[in-house]
């Protein structure tokens, strides 16, 4: 049986917790998160506080039926994509502050 994991984000600092829905004729399992409209993304302090929310989940989707190496592979995928974000996240604010230290020609 192949399920799909749904994280919902709830306000900080409540837990976050998985929602299982079967899916039939998909051959892995999606991790999507879903943030209210009345939530604000930008109250999860950092990238570093998502990883530890999900990777803290592990044991409990295991729980659940889930076959660990489905969720490892996924885990991994998203610690790499968070990497990734936080990487191009440091690259941009370099960029801003270098930007800002630019003096601005003007041309007449």
């Amino acid at each position: 049986m192949i399920r799909q994991t749904v994280f919902q984000y709830s306000k900080l600092p409540q837990p976050l917790k998985p929602i299982m829905k079967e899916q039939k004729g998909s051959q892995f399992i999606e991790l999507q998160f879903s943030v209210n409209k009345t939530d604000d993304f930008q109250s999860i302090s950092s990238f570093k506080t998502i990883k530890e929310i999900i990777i803290g989940k592990r044991s409990e989707l295991l729980k659940e039926g889930t076959r660990i190496d489905k969720i490892t592979k996924k885990l991994d995928q998203i610690d790499n994509g968070i990497n990734t974000i936080q990487d191009n996240h440091s690259q941009l604010i370099k960029g801003f502050k270098k930007q800002q230290k630019m003096s601005w020609i003007k041309f007449k």
